[in-house]
């Protein structure tokens, strides 16, 4: 093994290592957000948990909006300066990132607040939501500062922290909504443990912040860098919002277009395929200081190998569960409870997005690291224009199924625009010939995933099966390069 390769397999062994723990509290945040929004959804019932979906989707675009992109900005400049034991200017990034976020976040909060309406009857034209919109409008700086505190725990490369900190508010939320199903609380009043569960999480979360800071951050020497902040955050600001708007506009619109008794139906399905999207959500939080690391270094063949590698094991266990989800659609929606047995289709259709996520691999993420946020920002818009036209075109005809249909488009043109732009323009290719390995045992689970189908095997059991075999075929697929990390992996472990 050459030097340049052994450097390559430290920094995958590294960033093994990170995307665990992300991964870990990745998993354990939309698992405990899983089982809260499922029995939230059961003890709602899907019109009253529509009205939920739509509140919490205003407030994950007011979050958004009111980060302005600085915590891009945060993850990029405080991992280089961090790297560069400039410590004084990395206090000054996240300074004036949390300075100007959580004021505007909480301008943005207080006139929602104060007038609610505008939201709930001059936009949606349901006055029904207005209590929903007013009470989680009070998160917008609360869960913007909790953003800004998770991305500089990630800079840092705190990824167990910054796993505590992605766990906390989930586990709170579920253990009220537990308490809330056990009492027969009213929903305000789970509206009101929520926010309660935000702030819980939030001290958590500045407590980490200022252990580093005291520790280890110095605001000695440094110089404050307002537009080289601004100048990275403010396209990823416009970019962020698009995409935001990207996967709650289809909400949105159901619920403009008068089907809002389906909103609560649709979210299910939207919740279950971010599931197939858990593995790169985990792998996306470790690698983009790694991404960023390299490429200031210009070690561009050691980001072309770890980007290959790990492009090629999201891919494989994306297929896996993304195959699974398609063929057993209309089962895995009934989580949510038999009210919800229509949902399966949108379940199906959703699916195909997040495969192509999965093999476009962290090609969106390597844009924003290599300084082409601009590029980033042109693909959302892009993607964000295709949305609104087919969900206006398709949702009065079809329902919540065009607003899936559209949404498939777009989030699909999204990533492969960004896979191109990586590939062409950046000089980077995400994919080897091992994608194929990837792709042959996907399309070898789409088949024996449609015999077991035939069969009279319970449906719990043919998904046992097929994690079986698809386990057998990926470790028989596995590259002499692979078998190799892996004796590493198990020798540092030991």
């Amino acid at each position: 093994m050459t030097h340049q390769d052994d450097e390559t397999s430290s920094i995958i062994v590294r960033l093994i290592g990170g995307s665990s723990l992300a991964l870990a509290g990745t998993v354990l945040t939309k698992g405990l957000n899983l089982v809260f929004q499922v029995l939230l959804g059961r003890y709602l019932g899907p019109t009253v948990y529509g009205w939920f979906t739509v509140g919490q989707s205003f407030l994950t675009v007011g979050k958004s909006i009111s980060l302005f992109g600085l915590h891009n900005s945060v993850t990029k400049f405080v991992s280089q300066y961090y790297g560069e034991e400039d410590y004084a200017n990395a206090f000054a990034t996240l300074s004036f990132s949390a300075l100007v976020s959580g004021s505007f976040s909480l301008i943005i909060s207080l006139v929602i607040v104060t007038k609610p309406t505008l939201v709930s009857v001059g936009i949606f034209n349901n006055p029904e939501i207005t209590s929903t919109i007013q009470i989680l409008s009070l998160l917008l700086p609360v869960h913007t500062l909790i953003q800004i505190s998770k991305s500089f725990l990630q800079a840092v490369q705190k990824f167990s922290w910054m796993s505590i900190s992605h766990v906390s508010g989930s586990f709170f939320e579920v253990v009220f909504i537990l308490l809330v199903g056990y009492l027969g609380l009213r929903y305000e009043t789970v509206l009101w443990l929520i926010v309660l569960s935000s702030l819980l999480s939030l001290i958590i979360a500045l407590t980490m912040v200022t252990i580093i800071i005291y520790y280890k951050l110095s605001w000695d020497g440094f110089t404050m860098k307002p537009k080289k902040i601004l100048r990275f955050g403010i396209p990823l600001f416009f970019s962020g919002i698009a995409f935001t708007f990207m996967s709650k506009i289809d909400i949105f619109l159901i619920e403009f277009f008068g089907q809002s008794d389906s909103v609560g139906v649709y979210n299910a399905a939207l919740l279950l395929s971010g599931i197939i999207s858990l593995p790169l959500t985990g792998l996306n939080q470790a690698i983009s200081p790694i991404i960023s690391d390299l490429y200031n270094q210009n070690k561009k063949t050691e980001l072309t190998e770890t980007l290959q590698w790990s492009t090629r094991w999201i891919s494989t266990v994306g297929l896996g569960f993304g195959i699974i989800f398609f063929i057993f659609s209309d089962e895995i929606i009934l989580l949510w409870g038999e009210d919800y047995y229509y949902g399966g289709v949108f379940l199906s259709i959703l699916v195909i997005p997040k495969i192509v996520n999965a093999v476009t691999g962290s090609s969106g993420f390597v844009l924003q690291m290599t300084e082409h946020q601009d590029l980033a920002l042109v693909n959302n818009i892009t993607s964000l224009v295709v949305n609104i036209i087919l969900d206006i075109i398709l949702i009065p005809r079809y329902g919540p199924i065009g607003a899936a249909i559209g949404t498939a488009v777009a989030l699909s043109l999204n990533n492969i625009l960004c896979l191109i732009e990586v590939n062409v323009l950046v000089g980077l290719s995400m994919h080897n010939a091992s994608i194929f390995r990837a792709i042959f045992s996907g399309f070898l689970v789409l088949i024996v995933g449609q015999l077991l189908g035939n069969t009279a095997i319970i449906w719990e059991l043919q998904i046992v099966f097929i994690v079986i075999i698809f386990s057998v075929l990926s470790v028989a697929l596995l590259t002499k390069r692979d078998k190799d990390l892996l004796r590493k992996i198990i020798k540092q472990t030991i």
